[in-house]
């Protein structure tokens, strides 16, 4: 069952261009909304929703519940989604206390209550997680291609359509499994894990200050390819980046600007790096 709105990209590329082009996904939200499985949309303010059934109070239960349309004999049953637009983020705390940061171009699917032997949650696009311990229910974060399985962990989980799945662990303990009897593998605190998509994981030590900078308001790189800090800067600013020179797309950076810069301000720290050149045109952002 789908849940929410539905995500589409529209890819406009000449067959005689070596340009690489990464598409924006769009969404018909503009602002981080709640989806019932019923249809109904309900757009949020501010960054943060707190639905941790400890933490709210029985007048601000009620609220939300008409605002979902739901009644209490409802609660146990409704899935909902968290749909957060290009250009966006929103952190939520779920039933059970777990708190979810969502990034840009994302959407989470779960359940108002959590009943039964796992808490199950479904994820499309990025979000870290700060699990809350609960030996007897594990965590199970699923996607489309993998899922994480934890007890009580802090983890970023990133499963965008246009790039490799991939698991970090902050903290804690979790177990990955790939969707096609892909092998289990147990990561410790420090490592990440990509799916391949011949099948079987990657595990390499990683830098989780990449994770702590954006939670704390900025798009953070570190060694990486400008083709995947391209792909961040598109969801974050809604605007397309083409390549002129596929080579440059595999040069190694390290960049950071704050996540309230403007465009203006992102492409000008990438100029600084005077190994190429940035330009914001009509059709997008050409890099050279």
């Amino acid at each position: 069952i789908l849940f929410g709105v539905l995500w589409w990209t529209d890819t406009e590329k000449a067959a005689d261009t070596p340009d690489i082009a990464y598409d924006v996904p769009r969404t018909k939200l503009h602002s981080p909304s709640i989806v019932t499985d019923k249809g109904k949309v309900i757009p949020l303010s501010g960054q943060s929703q707190n639905l941790s059934a400890s933490a709210t109070n029985q007048s601000a239960r009620s609220r939300l519940l008409r605002a979902l349309g739901l009644t209490e004999d409802e609660v146990s049953t409704e899935k909902c989604s968290l749909a957060v637009p290009p250009g966006k983020s929103y952190d939520i705390v779920l039933a059970d206390g777990t708190r979810v940061w969502l990034y840009a171009d994302s959407k989470l699917t779960y359940p108002l209550s959590f009943k039964g032997k796992e808490r199950a949650v479904y994820l499309q696009g990025q979000a870290e997680f700060e699990v809350t311990h609960d030996a007897a229910h594990p965590f199970v974060i699923i996607t489309d291609k993998l899922d994480a399985r934890v007890l009580g962990t802090e983890l970023n989980v990133s499963c965008y359509p246009d790039e490799p799945p991939h698991v970090a662990l902050l903290h804690g303990v979790v177990v990955v499994s790939g969707r096609k009897g892909d092998r289990e593998v147990k990561l410790r605190p420090g490592q990440g894990a990509t799916l391949r998509e011949t099948g079987g994981f990657d595990v390499a030590d990683e830098d989780m200050d990449t994770y702590e900078y954006w939670k704390n308001g900025y798009l953070y790189f570190d060694g990486q390819p400008l083709g995947t800090i391209a792909r961040s800067l598109e969801r974050w600013y809604r605007v397309s980046f083409i390549f002129d020179d596929p080579a440059i797309a595999q040069k190694r950076l390290r960049f950071f600007c704050m996540r309230s810069d403007n465009l203006g301000r992102a492409l000008e720290l990438l100029n600084h790096y005077c190994t190429f050149e940035a330009v914001h045109r009509a059709d997008g952002v050409h890099i050279k």
